[in-house]
């Protein structure tokens, strides 16, 4: 997908895979993707904060590096 390669190019470091309810609500960082929200943070997951409550700093760039590719008129998806 087109965050994949988002992350690979900046040099993110990631894994794709399963994960639980406890890892989800212990991370410092959740985000979703979707073809008409492109990249949006996740800060509470039933009501419980995901780290700060706040979105975490990679995952504001990587929404920066997503609507910047999409101005520029590059294929989504």
């Amino acid at each position: 997908t087109a965050v994949l390669a988002f992350l690979a190019e900046s040099g993110f470091t990631f894994e794709e895979r399963e994960f639980t309810l406890d890892e989800a609500l212990d991370a410092e960082e959740a985000f979703i993707t979707s073809a008409t929200s492109l990249v949006m943070p996740v800060t509470t997951i039933d009501g419980h904060s995901i780290h700060n409550g706040a979105p975490g700093p990679a995952t504001v760039r990587l929404r920066e590096i997503y609507l910047d590719h999409a101005r520029k008129g590059g294929v989504l998806g």
